[in-house]
């Protein structure tokens, strides 16, 4: 396979992450917590601190018998090793992503045809490849970190800049997910 330079991915990968943005339809709704029965976390998978954030966060929204599931980005081959998908998590890596960001393979597929109320993006809103399941799935309430050019992803975007303190971003996102629209 020929290696393209970065220079030319990058900008290739956003024009046709902007035509899938495009193209997305789906039923936006305002969902809190209380009243949502399914939820998608999306998030980038680096280290043992950010899957154990995760995890804690997975179990506090079982708790309020939310149906859940969670989609890691892992770029480390090794990682998954001590991390096997079970029923609440998948991962998908970069040999599931084509030449100019688009995450592919059956996990991803899965992830995008099962409709979710509420999607969390937990990473720090960069990556191309976890931008294009924002834009490509059907949630109804799709909520991330605040970034400019991300606005087009999501119904709600909370500033949070210290992008180390994955748990702190937790609790911001599901202090505002339990006052929203709350009756």
């Amino acid at each position: 396979m020929i290696s393209v330079p970065e220079f030319i991915r990058v900008p290739i990968g956003k024009y046709f992450l902007s035509k899938d943005a495009e193209k997305a339809r789906r039923n936006k709704r305002f969902i809190n917590l209380k009243d949502a029965s399914s939820l998608a976390i999306i998030y980038f998978l680096t280290n043992d601190d950010d899957y154990l954030a995760v995890s804690k966060f997975v179990e506090s929204l079982k708790k309020r018998k939310l149906r859940i599931k969670a989609m890691g980005y892992v770029r480390d081959k090794h990682l998954t090793q001590k991390y096997l998908p079970k029923l609440t998590y998948d991962f998908f890596y970069d040999r599931d992503i084509n030449w100019y960001g688009r995450p592919g393979g059956n996990y991803v597929k899965d992830f995008l045809e099962k409709p979710f109320d509420v999607l969390i993006d937990l990473s720090d809103g960069n990556s191309l490849p976890i931008k294009y399941i924002i834009a490509k799935s059907n949630a109804h309430f799709k909520v991330g970190r605040y970034k400019n050019e991300n606005q087009v992803f999501f119904d709600l975007m909370i500033k949070h800049d210290d992008t180390n303190n994955l748990q702190s971003f937790i609790a911001e996102i599901e202090h505002y997910l339990t006052i929203i629209n709350n009756q």
